[in-house]
């Protein structure tokens, strides 16, 4: 009995102990805090590292290519959330002008962020070799995100919507 005892304490140590590293970042309602934009570029390079095989020299010009992409496009931000904003209140409203110049607003500078993204894809993909830029044609020609990501395209040729995939080609 008391063997029986000891392991329910065991493992009911060992569930709670796991339940806590999940909740961990948690924000309210148990919902995980998103990772935040340096968070992000180094999991984006981590990925493309791993993927690519990248050497250090190549990592660290990928790191100054998508860091410069990420203050470009941080101009972007507010503007984008700004025309997000409208374009909701005119659906509220029900207002069909402000519903087309905000929404129209919303796709230029989305078409502006994307091709910083594209610009600094382009960069990465000049400096890579041709077995490291196999690697990134099979897994989809890099998107917005870098290679397997996806993405809307990449302004990359034979690569654009509806294009995309995951994973090595068939």
């Amino acid at each position: 009995m008391k063997q029986k005892l000891a392991l329910l304490a065991a493992l009911a140590a060992m569930s709670a102990g796991m339940l806590a590293a999940q909740g961990r970042g948690a924000g309210p309602a148990g919902q995980r805090t998103p990772p935040t934009a340096e968070q992000m570029e180094q999991m984006r390079l981590d990925r493309m590292t791993r993927m690519l095989n990248l050497t250090d020299a190549q990592k660290e010009q990928a790191k100054a290519f998508f860091a410069t992409a990420s203050q470009q496009s941080a101009t972007l931000r507010e503007p984008m959330q700004a025309a997000e904003t409208a374009l909701r209140e005119a659906v509220k409203a029900n207002n069909v002008a402000t519903i087309d110049t905000s929404a129209a607003e919303l796709g230029r500078l989305m078409g502006q962020m994307r091709a910083i993204h594209a610009k600094a894809s382009a960069q990465l993909y000049s400096i890579l070799t041709l077995e490291q830029r196999e690697r990134w044609d099979n897994f989809g020609g890099g998107g917005m995100m870098g290679p397997g990501m996806g993405g809307m395209g990449t302004g990359m040729p034979g690569m654009g919507p509806g294009t995309m995939r995951r994973g090595p080609r068939q």
